[in-house]
C-alpha cells in the first residue's frame, strides 16, 4: 500500500468529517429560519400553509444525516489509518475508499483507492520469482554465466522477497 496516498486520504476524510459535523451544527443552531428568511415571502407562505414545522423537521433530519456522514468519514479515516499501519486489509481500505468517493469527497476517495493498491515488487509474484530462478539456472547450465555470477544473481533475486 502507498502510505503517503493513504495519509492524504485520511487528512481529507477528517476535514470532510469536520465539515459535515459543523454543517449539522449550523443547521440545528439556526433552526433553518435564517435559510428560510433569505427567500422573500417564503416564511409567510410556509406559515400560511402550516408547513413551517415540516420544513424545520426536514432540516433537522438533514442535520442528523450530516452527523451520520461525519461519523462514517471518521470511521473511514480510522480504517485507512489501520491499513496504513498494516492492521487492516487492502480490501477493507479499498471499500472505505469507495465510500469516501461519495461521502468524504472525491479527493479522499481517489487518494484512498490509489493508496490501497498494492505496490508492485521488483520481483513480482511467486511465479515470476520461480521463472527468474529457472532462467538464471538455464544461463548457468549453458555456460553463459560463471558459478560466482550465478550465486550473486540468485542471492539478489532471493533477497528481493
Amino acid at each position: 500500500m502507498n502510505k503517503n496516498f493513504l495519509l492524504i486520504a485520511i487528512i481529507i476524510a477528517l476535514i470532510a468529517a469536520l465539515n459535515s459535523f459543523l454543517s449539522g451544527i449550523q443547521i440545528l443552531a439556526t433552526d433553518g429560519l435564517s435559510i428560510i428568511n433569505q427567500i422573500p415571502g417564503l416564511y409567510d407562505e410556509l406559515v400560511a400553509n402550516d408547513l413551517l414545522s415540516s420544513v424545520q423537521n426536514m432540516l433537522s433530519f438533514l442535520a442528523v444525516i450530516s452527523f451520520i456522514i461525519a461519523a462514517l468519514n471518521v470511521y473511514a479515516a480510522f480504517v485507512l489509518i489501520q491499513a496504513r499501519n498494516g492492521k487492516a486489509s487492502r480490501n477493507k481500505a479499498f471499500g472505505w475508499s469507495i465510500y469516501l468517493l461519495f461521502g468524504g469527497g472525491l479527493l479522499a476517495g481517489l487518494f484512498g483507492i490509489l493508496g490501497s493498491k498494492e505496490k508492485k515488487d521488483e520481483t513480482g509474484s511467486w511465479s515470476d520469482l520461480e521463472s527468474k530462478l529457472r532462467e538464471l539456472e538455464n544461463l548457468y547450465e549453458k555456460g553463459l554465466i560463471t558459478k560466482e555470477e550465478y550465486d550473486i544473481r540468485r542471492e539478489n533475486i532471493i533477497n528481493k522477497i
